[in-house]
C-alpha cells in the first residue's frame, strides 16, 4: 500500500509541476506599440487617442500654475513561469494636446532597443550637435516631450531647457526570471535645437 501511494504522490507532483511550468497569464489590455511619427506633440488630442488606442488602462489628472494635464498609461503584460515581458505607452496631455510620451516593450515581437556604445559620441556633442545629429548616432527615441513636462524620468533638466528626448531598453537579467538589465538615455536640447544635456545609466532592476 505504500508504494502505491509514492506512486501517486509523484504523478501528482510531476503533474503539478508542469502545470506550473506551462502556466502564464497576461495583465492590462493587449496593444500595439504605434510609430513615433502618430505621436504629434502639440497636435494629438485626448479623444483621438483613445479613438485610436482604445480606453487606456489608467488616467490621472494634474493641475500646476497655467496648465492641466491628463495622463494616460496603456499596460500590457504577460506573466510566465520563468520570465516577464512588459510594453507600456505613457501619453501626457496638456491643455487638451499631446505633451510628451514614453513607450518601450521587453517583448520579443517589438522589443524597444538601441546601442548604448554610441552615448559618449553624444556626450562628446554637448553645444555641438543637434537633433538631426542625435537621430543619426541612436535612431528615433521612444520618449519625447516639450518642456515643461511633469514626467518623472523627463522633466529633471526640463527648467533651462524646450524639449527632451529618450530612449530607454529593458531585457533579462541571467537565469533569474526577477532580475532586469535597464539601460537608458535622456537627451535635453535648448531654445536652438542642441544638446544642453545627457543623461545615461545601466542598472539591474
Amino acid at each position: 500500500m505504500r508504494v502505491k501511494v509514492q506512486k501517486v504522490l509523484v504523478v501528482v507532483l510531476f503533474v503539478g509541476s508542469l502545470s506550473f511550468l506551462c502556466s502564464c497569464y497576461t495583465v492590462g489590455p493587449k496593444f500595439t506599440l504605434p510609430n513615433t511619427d502618430e505621436l504629434q506633440l502639440g497636435k494629438l488630442q485626448p479623444t483621438n487617442c483613445i479613438a485610436h488606442f482604445g480606453k487606456p488602462t489608467s488616467t490621472a489628472i494634474k493641475t500646476t500654475v497655467g496648465a492641466s494635464y491628463v495622463d494616460y498609461k496603456y499596460d500590457d503584460s504577460l506573466v510566465r513561469a520563468f520570465s516577464v515581458s512588459e510594453r507600456v505607452m505613457f501619453l501626457e496631455f496638456k491643455n487638451g494636446k499631446l505633451n510628451g510620451y514614453c513607450l518601450w516593450s521587453s517583448f520579443n515581437k517589438d522589443k524597444t532597443k538601441f546601442d548604448m556604445k554610441n552615448v559618449d559620441n553624444v556626450k562628446a556633442g554637448v553645444g555641438k550637435l543637434t537633433e538631426r545629429d542625435v537621430l543619426n548616432i541612436l535612431g528615433k527615441p521612444n520618449a519625447k516631450a516639450f518642456c515643461p513636462t511633469t514626467i518623472e524620468e523627463l522633466k529633471e533638466d526640463c527648467s533651462t531647457n524646450t524639449e527632451v528626448w529618450g530612449w530607454y531598453m529593458r531585457g533579462k537579467s541571467g537565469a533569474d526570471p526577477a532580475r532586469f538589465d535597464v539601460s537608458q538615455i535622456y537627451i535635453w536640447f535648448d531654445a536652438a535645437g542642441k544638446i544642453s544635456s545627457v543623461e545615461a545609466s545601466e542598472r539591474k532592476e
